[in-house]
């Protein structure tokens, strides 16, 4: 419903961004198959395991990483769409994306246990730059806060109130014209719950 009336258009196209190791990857394989992948984060984790052919990583190579480049998955749901997740060591790429691409919504994904100073102050000047983006004006913004498995309690997870993160990143404090295209949302994206 967020993302309806940003933009119409017959084929439309969202981005998945947000920090490294967030759960960005795992948010796409989760709208596209569901709970029928049983296994999903330990899968996900084994891809960035070295494998016996694989070349030494270093700093300059990002050989055997499955967040050397971007997941693309096309969506019959909502008048068929795309979801692009590409990688924080992108991020300098964004723009190429949103440029050439008509983007109708961007999830940014958020680990919920985030207590880095420098990363949350990365995360909360790469929203603010996305929603001043001329090219994402009429983009609706989900701010996902993946909760992750088992570290949300009950009592979060029906709570009426912003997680802190929400004010940690400043969203209480937008522009109108950004604050009303923009929703922050509490998901454990392995399983799916949350508002």
């Amino acid at each position: 419903k967020h993302f309806r009336a940003s933009r119409e258009t017959q084929y439309q196209q969202f981005l998945i961004l947000g920090p490294a190791n967030a759960g960005k990857t795992a948010l796409l394989y989760r709208l596209k198959f569901g709970r029928r992948w049983h296994g999903l984060s330990e899968d996900l984790l084994k891809m960035r395991l070295p494998g016996p052919d694989s070349v030494p990583r270093d700093d300059k190579t990002r050989a055997n990483d499955p967040d050397a480049g971007f997941h693309y998955e096309e969506f019959g749901m909502m008048n068929n769409c795309g979801l692009w997740d590409i990688p924080a060591h992108l991020s300098h790429s964004w723009p190429i994306w949103y440029n050439n691409l008509l983007i109708h919504g961007i999830f940014f994904v958020v680990e919920a246990d985030e207590r880095d100073a420098q990363v949350l102050t990365e995360i909360k000047y790469d929203i603010r730059r996305l929603l001043s983006e001329d090219a994402l004006r009429k983009a609706g913004f989900a701010i996902i806060i993946n909760t992750r498995e088992g570290r949300v309690t009950s009592s979060d997870a029906s709570s009426k109130d912003h997680h802190p993160l929400y004010y940690k990143l400043g969203l209480y404090d937008l522009p109108e014209e950004a604050a009303l295209r923009l929703k922050a949302f509490r998901v454990d994206i392995n399983s799916l719950e949350g508002e």
